[in-house]
């Protein structure tokens, strides 16, 4: 048991029967029965999230500063990245393959390759789209950006940065696993729209 108040992360590995419990002081590691596997000291240091890279190639920790620190292994914690903040970020999202991180602000976004650390793309959000709700592809090509006011929601290319589609008045957007499929709608509505996407 953790003591009330302190933060708890709880994960699932993909490739093995085991869960991570992390708390700021210690990580174990419980086969699905819950037996205990091990209990070692958490080394990862301060987390906002913690989630694992997809196919679980390692282990990402979002920092309060916006930084993310990858790890190969979350008994072993050995830190393999370090990819800083570039700004002062107020949104996040993991792709769906949690392969890539989108970090977003009132003006810019960029996305992180987590396996290599690299920069995948980076774009202004655009003007007037400050407070615009953002979500990513499972595949991470590509950008939602919800509508403001009068301005529509948009769809950009992550490696480039340019418009590919426009979707009216939604203000959320979100995708499928596969990338198929496109969700959009507004949160005062009943009703989505459903979209294919082609590729």
């Amino acid at each position: 048991m953790a003591p009330q108040g302190e933060t708890v992360n709880a994960g699932f590995a993909e490739t093995s029967n085991q869960i991570s419990v992390v708390t700021p002081s210690l990580v174990r590691l419980f086969q699905t029965d819950g037996q205990l596997l091990t209990s070692v000291e958490n080394r990862l240091g301060p987390f906002a999230a913690i989630s694992p890279v997809g196919g679980d190639l390692g282990i990402v920790v979002l920092r309060g500063s916006g930084d993310l620190v990858v790890f190969d292994d979350v008994a072993a914690q050995n830190q393999t990245a370090m990819i800083p903040s570039r700004a002062a970020y107020t949104s996040y999202r993991l792709s769906g393959d949690r392969l890539s991180f989108l970090r977003a602000n009132a003006q810019t976004w960029d996305v992180t390759d987590l396996v290599t650390g690299t920069l995948r793309g980076s774009s202004p959000l655009g003007d007037g789209y400050q407070a615009a709700d953002v979500s990513i592809s499972a595949d991470a090509t590509l950008i939602f950006i919800g509508a403001v006011g009068d301005l529509p929601a948009r769809l950009l290319d992550v490696a480039t940065g340019t418009e590919v589609q426009q979707f009216g008045d939604a203000t959320e957007g979100y995708f499928s696993f596969d990338d198929r499929v496109l969700a959009t709608g507004r949160a005062d509505a009943e009703t989505a729209q459903i979209w294919r996407t082609t590729r």
